[in-house]
């Protein structure tokens, strides 16, 4: 399982962003999720992203305002197509934004996500097709 926690300095916020696997019509995936602790000490657990094979090495912070964001690699469509893609998901008022930042070669794993003083995010990745490290600042 990958796992990544933080804590908003806006509120003290303690939230953990992981993938888990799950089966579905005798179809075995991994689908990320977002775990956010309540002021009784339970979990609220909301499910960020099923739409592919998604989740592992995923980073999690936390913006200004206290809203989180989670980079992710996504391995593969439900179809078996392989993706091996960079991805981004950003919680706003109206649920969970998702969004494709790389996609040439297999980028997407060991990711490092943090949000800059100008509120952008800024993701180190690696890049195993090309055996680079990436910065992508994203907006």
């Amino acid at each position: 399982m990958a796992l990544s926690a933080s804590v908003s300095a806006q509120d003290g916020t303690i939230g953990v962003a992981y993938a888990v696997d799950t089966e579905e019509d005798d179809l075995a995936y991994k689908m990320l999720k977002y775990a956010v602790r309540t002021g009784s000490g339970e979990w609220d657990i909301v499910v960020v992203d099923e739409s592919a094979s998604v989740g592992t090495y995923c980073s999690l912070t936390y913006n200004a305002d206290g809203d989180p964001l989670i980079a992710y690699y996504a391995i593969q469509s439900h179809t078996g197509r392989r993706l091996e893609n960079l991805k981004l998901a950003r919680r706003t008022d109206t649920g969970w934004e998702l969004e494709t930042v790389a996609e040439a070669g297999n980028v997407g794993r060991d990711n490092t996500l943090w949000v800059d003083s100008t509120g952008a995010p800024h993701i180190v990745t690696y890049n195993d097709t090309t055996n680079e490290i990436l910065h992508y600042v994203y907006r």
